[in-house]
């Protein structure tokens, strides 16, 4: 039985809670798919409720955030696609944003509906539409973790930059639509996933995301061009988390502004790019059907789908609950359902990035939005897609003047992510973190422009930098490299380099990549219960690591139950078996700790507790306070026990007190999406 504490810790009773939130789900999808409920569903949401405002005095301000922050992630995508080497940049204007726009108008409309049917409710008028765009850290994973390696397998084994561009879109939009589902589905066992993980631990995976692809790789990049990116970064710093005001307007608005002048000042951007980016606009109504073409390949995924399937949902329910905090309740249900139809929508017409609920409804409210921002920025966008308008754009907007919003927002997730956390449990985000940022060095970092070795899965072989091909020197066979990449995966006709033992690190490297959002949260809610020594759940989650060891969900590129026996000892690829193992061991430890809890608690000696947390001292032990504090020992406690042992004296502590209580709290951290209506907010 599981109950969480007031700290994040998991307790006793929270098996009560879980059925209960399944019989609420239940019930309500019973309700919702009857006769009655579908029927109510439609008249109420598709009406066009006149006596309610069309255009509110705030609609205009919280336009210009909204669209703003979209189009600060959607230039920073557009600019990591075209970092793949001969990438074809028609294949995004063409067939990519068209989806983006069909999904976003699809998603602002009918948030702007529901905005209508909650007034049709309770006929006030300062009711506010829900923000909605593309989920900002699900979309950069997407792209560095499908994307980037179907482009870069078919690239580097011999298919042209279109065919391969081609192959990496239909696996991507397959991915999303499968995504999409799962997004459904959270609808009804999302409430059961929030009772049951922690808040900050189903974030950890998240952040891991963020701290790697959103942060680090956006800074080492901004480096090359200091003047046109860390100037942008200094406005949108003072702006989000200094929370200096502009007047009313929009920050990303101004960042882009200013580091789109030093580019053309600099020659960062030029006539000739305008000119390509004129040629490059068209009327593009997507693809009908994109998302069907590679299903066969979306198993392979499946081990990164989830985690951010789950992220999504959780997030959905948090935005809709504070949205309630301010006075308008949302159908939670109703709002995952549309996210992930918002989701099905753009990849069936080639959309490759997931869509959702943005947090940060409270601050437009008190712009004093309604629903016409929303109508609004879906109609853009919708427009702009249509059109190419975002090969323009792109044109005119150097990619460097963007990193730092998109550096902003990865360091919000960070933020909420520790904000969030207990202290002892910061070593459990640590670890779930790490995997994302070896997905980072497995991707960009293996660059013969870096770094003249290229690593494959367990080898690596030396390159000239210069070098346009290599030679197997097992078959003879010619590889081919384009410089400034050469593609983790160089097999050509069975060309297999020979393994290099001093690089047999790259094992490790392989290995924490292979999905790694899976392995960052099933770590992270392993050692969180190992932290707070209750050893069943643990043991739980040991278990579970094993399964998804031996089905390839963790430290292998594929998910799937064909031709186990290549994975047992002896094999020639023994990972599943080897990881397996380690968790099977895991698990037992884990068991065995747990009856001594459980069946010798006359084991809690002097310095050694085996209890779990919260459970009273036993007859005659422990007896000393001093001891007692041993009991649960935390960071805080750690830290007082430190002062008494440096006889502080009572005037210095009087001080040190004095300066903390005078020190600034650190600002509310909140997830990606409305930058600008947060920082309103706050500073409101």
């Amino acid at each position: 039985m599981l109950d969480k504490q007031e700290d994040g810790t998991v307790g006793e009773t929270e098996t009560v809670d879980v059925v209960k939130h399944l019989k609420d789900q239940l019930q309500q999808t019973k309700d919702f798919f009857t006769p009655k409920g579908l029927t109510s569903w439609f008249t109420d949401t598709f009406r066009l409720y006149p006596g309610y405002s069309f255009w509110r005095a705030g609609d205009g301000e919280a336009f210009m955030s909204l669209w703003s922050d979209n189009l600060a992630t959607q230039l920073s995508l557009i600019a990591a696609i075209k970092g793949l080497p001969e990438f074809p940049e028609d294949v995004i204007y063409e067939k990519i944003f068209p989806g983006v726009g069909i999904s976003l108008l699809f998603g602002n409309v009918y948030y702007a509906l529901m905005a209508g049917k909650l007034w049709g409710k309770e006929g006030r008028e300062d009711i506010c539409a829900q923000p909605y765009g593309i989920n900002t850290p699900g979309a950069f994973a997407k792209v560095y973790s499908i994307f980037y390696p179907v482009y870069q397998n078919s690239y580097y084994n011999g298919m042209s930059p279109e065919d391969s561009a081609d192959m990496a879109w239909k696996v991507s939009c397959s991915c999303n639509f499968v995504g999409g589902l799962f997004e459904i589905a959270g609808s009804f066992i999302g409430p059961v996933v929030q009772a049951t993980i922690p808040k900050h631990i189903l974030l950890s995976a998240l952040a891991g995301v963020a701290l790697a692809w959103l942060f680090l790789s956006p800074m080492v990049s901004m480096m090359a061009h200091p003047v046109e990116a860390l100037f942008p970064l200094l406005i949108v710093w003072m702006g989000y988390i200094g929370e200096f005001r502009f007047g009313s307007f929009p920050i990303a608005i101004l960042a882009i502004l200013v580091g789109s002048s030093l580019g053309w000042a600099t020659g960062l951007k030029t006539k000739e790019d305008l000119d390509n980016g004129i040629d490059a606009m068209g009327v593009f109504a997507g693809e009908g059907g994109a998302s069907f073409h590679k299903f066969d390949e979306v198993s392979d995924y499946v081990g990164l789908l989830l985690p951010i399937a789950m992220t999504n949902f959780v997030g959905t329910m948090q935005c809709v609950q504070s949205a309630s905090m301010v006075g308008d309740t949302y159908n939670t249900m109703e709002s995952m359902i549309v996210d992930g139809l918002g989701t099905l929508i753009g990849a069936f017409f080639g959309s490759i990035f997931g869509t959702t609920v943005y947090i940060g409804h409270p601050a437009y409210k008190k712009m004093g939005a309604g629903r016409g921002y929303s109508l609004l920025n879906g109609v853009a966008y919708y427009i702009m897609c249509l059109f190419g308008m975002h090969a323009l754009l792109d044109a005119i907007i150097p990619h460097e003047s963007v990193l730092g919003v998109i550096c902003f927002v990865g360091a919000m997730i960070i933020s909420q992510t520790l904000s969030v956390t207990p202290q002892r449990h910061y070593p459990c985000i640590l670890i779930a973190v790490l995997p994302a940022i070896c997905d980072w060095a497995d991707t960009d970092v293996k660059n013969p422009a870096i770094d003249p070795y290229i690593y494959g899965r367990g080898f690596s072989v030396l390159v000239e930098k210069n070098a346009t091909s290599l030679t197997c020197e097992n078959s003879g066979v010619d590889v081919k490299l384009a410089a400034p990449y050469a593609g983790e995966n160089l097999v050509v006709d069975g060309c297999y380099p020979d393994p290099v033992p001093s690089h047999s690190y790259t094992y490790g490297v392989t290995a924490m990549t292979g999905n790694y959002l899976v392995i960052g949260l099933v770590w992270a809610n392993l050692f969180m219960y190992v932290t707070d020594r209750r050893f069943f759940p643990a043991a739980i989650w040991a278990a579970v690591a094993t399964l998804f060891s031996v089905l390839g969900l963790m430290h292998t590129e594929e998910a799937n139950l064909k031709n186990l026996s290549d994975h047992l000892p002896n094999s020639e690829d023994p990972e599943r078996f080897r990881f397996a193992m380690c968790y099977s061991l895991m698990f037992a430890v884990c068991v065995l700790a747990h009856a001594f809890q459980t069946y010798c608690p006359e084991l809690a000696v002097k310095y050694t507790d085996y209890r779990v947390p919260g459970t009273p001292p036993l007859s005659g032990q422990m007896e000393d306070s001093a001891e007692k504090q041993i009991i649960e020992p935390t960071i805080n406690d750690e830290l007082e026990q430190s002062n008494d042992l440096a006889a502080i004296d009572s005037q210095g502590a009087d001080r040190q007190q004095s300066v903390a209580s005078e020190a600034p709290q650190p600002n509310p951290m909140f997830e990606m999406g409305n930058m600008d209506g947060q920082e309103r907010e706050n500073t409101d």
